[in-house]
């Protein structure tokens, strides 16, 4: 049998294609997500170790998506979105961020305002609620211990600014895109 050469620019991956065309991840980074999924995906021996290839998957892309998502900003905001995403779940002060930047309060606020679009608290608040959805898709925890994980001060308070942002209740969210399994019984 003749050797086969690997094809140093393969084809983007169909099942990955549509995804990334719709969340602007360049075509360029499909092909290693893709190759190491269905790496994982061929040597699976176990419902367990599927459960790791769509982790993995999701990880993944996940990781590109951040990646790109920072290309365009200064190394302080890099520095500022990493810390937040990495701490969604404890309460993040202003003063800490300006001590990790090195930067004023004000300025950094500034800086950050004209980078992103949207203040320090909106973009906390943001991903704080992507958080909370993907708690919803992917678990059966309790709204209100979503809430508490979170950071949000009541069960309430987390139900109005997840409505506001998402256009629908937590529960009618976990309702329409629920998808946690359920170890069998």
């Amino acid at each position: 049998h003749p050797k086969t050469r690997k094809d140093p620019n393969p084809a983007p991956d169909p099942l990955f294609r549509p995804v990334c065309d719709h969340d602007g991840l360049p075509s360029i980074y499909i092909p290693s997500i893709s190759e190491e999924v269905n790496l994982k995906n061929e040597r699976a021996d176990s419902t367990d170790s599927l459960l790791g290839v769509v982790e993995l998957m999701i990880d993944s892309y996940c990781n590109s998506i951040n990646n790109v998502s920072l290309q365009n900003h200064s190394v302080n905001i890099v520095k500022v979105k990493r810390y937040i995403v990495n701490n969604i779940d404890k309460k993040i002060t202003l003063t800490e961020l300006s001590e990790l930047t090195n930067l004023d309060e004000s300025y950094l606020c500034r800086l950050f305002k004209r980078e992103c679009r949207m203040t320090i608290n909106e973009y906390i608040r943001t991903q704080r609620i992507n958080e909370a959805k993907w708690l919803l898709e992917s678990s059966d925890k309790q709204i209100m211990e979503i809430a508490h994980m979170l950071g949000f001060s009541s069960q309430s308070y987390f139900c109005a600014v997840f409505k506001k942002l998402v256009g629908v209740s937590p529960a009618s969210y976990r309702l329409n895109h629920g998808n946690y399994y359920r170890p069998e019984s």
